[in-house]
């Protein structure tokens, strides 16, 4: 009993040491979590850096041995400097995440709760493919456009072979929101390319044969529908006519507009001139326009007549350029003799007025490449023939007729090798005719609604491009 008070009497005179001292005899200490803070470096400079706020001490018995235990002050429960991986990782005996303490993410970063910090990580993860998903949208600006495709290269400079009526529907694709009212090819060494224009106010670039999005520009550069487009000679840039009141030239690499035109009304045909580069006519209301690209504010030269002749259509220029035809939606007196004319480009003089002289209107023009005549697409339901020389008669022995048209502005087009004609209609197929005879060949049928203009391939044989009332886009072969 003696030995044991002796024991008792020096293990209190060992409890009134100061601390971080192990006592030599029975007593020790412990920090706060029940350790030596010897053997964690890292807790025992925590509770150093806080010696002059220490919290309470407390005695407590483990097993038959007193400890003192101090209890750190508010201080040691500081910010503590954690990587993300460690926190993620903490986990206490039984597999649970401890109760979060705050921390910093990085450098210079906003001090966030550590249930925010977590969610920080996520966020942090879904950004950065946000951010990627973004970038993917936008890899058609990188993509390269302008190069000899290999589809295309082999007929270039090879022998020309005959062209047939194309009976298998390639690719299709869904196109525009609004009715596609446009399309036409590239130049010839870039006619992978495609373009449309529709009501939905967008101009779309397409490339049918690439891996990829077949879309390759989506350009926005008008307010309101797009009426008419037309490539320029080098293949880079478009010319495109809107209900806006304007006319662009679009760079199609950019997708930029390079310049605007504002005109009084709508402009519902635009044309570069076939010589002139820098030259392109618009039509408008009972006018047509001759700008020059780099005068941007006012136009060269008006083409007008003594009697209003109404909304301009279409326009085409001869092979010279010399000589321009239009077409118009007025009618007077049961007779439509204003509704094809002809204008010296360079006096802006009327050749003639009197071409088309029967009650229908005309929606469409183009030049044969075979012999030079006029072709334009009546309401009629036919495309009539016309001499491109004076004194610009109507040949009435031939005509292309079967298709119908029905009040819309369907269009047509010639064979790279001038030998057949193709026709939209409004019965939602494609008819084809013999140039020379004016048979019909076949009908192909495609499916859609309402065919609102085809366009041949300038050098690949039996392909052909046609779009849709509802905006859809086809290429047969």
């Amino acid at each position: 009993m003696d030995a044991l008070q002796q024991y008792n009497s020096d293990s209190d005179e060992s409890n009134s040491d100061t601390t971080y001292q192990e006592d030599k005899g029975s007593n020790m200490y412990l920090d706060f979590f029940g350790l030596k803070p010897e053997s964690h470096t890292y807790f025992q400079k925590r509770i150093s850096s806080c010696e002059q706020d220490m919290g309470r001490s407390t005695s407590v018995n483990i097993g038959h041995i007193p400890v003192i235990v101090e209890i750190p002050g508010t201080s040691f429960w500081e910010e503590t400097q954690l990587s993300d991986i460690q926190i993620l990782e903490q986990t206490d005996s039984i597999g649970r995440k401890p109760k979060p303490v705050t921390c910093n993410l990085e450098k210079n970063e906003e001090r966030l709760r550590p249930y925010d910090k977590c969610l920080s990580l996520n966020a942090r993860n879904k950004a950065k493919t946000d951010k990627d998903s973004h970038a993917s949208k936008h890899t058609d600006i990188a993509r390269k456009l302008y190069y000899v495709h290999p589809i295309v290269s082999p007929h270039l400079h090879g022998k020309k072979s005959s062209c047939v009526v194309p009976s298998r529907l390639e690719w299709t694709h869904p196109g525009h929101a609004g009715a596609c009212n446009r399309l036409q090819w590239n130049i010839a060494a870039y006619s992978h390319l495609l373009v449309s224009v529709s009501m939905d106010t967008s101009v779309k670039v397409w490339n049918t044969w690439s891996q990829l999005d077949a879309c390759v520009r989506h350009l926005r550069i008008h307010d309101k529908a797009v009426k008419d487009v037309h490539w320029n000679s080098e293949g880079r840039q478009l010319l495109t006519a809107s209900y806006d009141r304007t006319a662009a030239i679009t760079d199609v690499e950019t997708g930029t507009a390079v310049n605007r035109f504002h005109h009084p009304g709508f402009v519902t045909c635009a044309r570069f001139h076939p010589v002139e580069g820098r030259h392109f006519v618009t039509g408008t209301n009972n006018v047509i326009m001759r700008w020059d690209v780099r005068t941007p504010s006012q136009p060269v030269q008006t083409y007008k007549y003594k009697d209003n002749i109404g909304q301009i259509g279409d326009i085409v220029f001869n092979m010279e350029g010399s000589v321009m035809f239009s077409c118009s939606d007025l009618v007077c007196r049961d007779s439509a003799d204003r509704n094809l004319m002809a204008f010296e480009v360079k006096s802006g003089v009327t050749l003639s007025n009197q071409i088309y002289q029967e009650r229908y209107t005309l929606t469409r023009l183009r030049v044969s490449p075979m012999d030079h005549q006029l072709l334009a697409q009546s309401q009629g339901n036919y495309i009539a023939l016309f001499s491109m020389d004076r004194p610009y008669k109507m040949n009435k022995h031939r005509r292309f007729e079967g298709h119908m048209v029905q009040g819309y502005s369907v269009g047509f087009d010639l064979s790279c090798d001038g030998s057949l004609v193709y026709s939209g209609s409004s019965d939602g197929n494609i008819h084809s005719y013999n140039y020379k005879s004016g048979r019909r060949c076949k009908e192909i049928t495609t499916g859609l609604d309402v065919v609102m203009d085809v366009a041949c391939h300038p050098v690949l044989p039996s392909t052909l491009a046609a779009c849709a009332w509802d905006g859809t886009v086809q290429v047969w072969t």
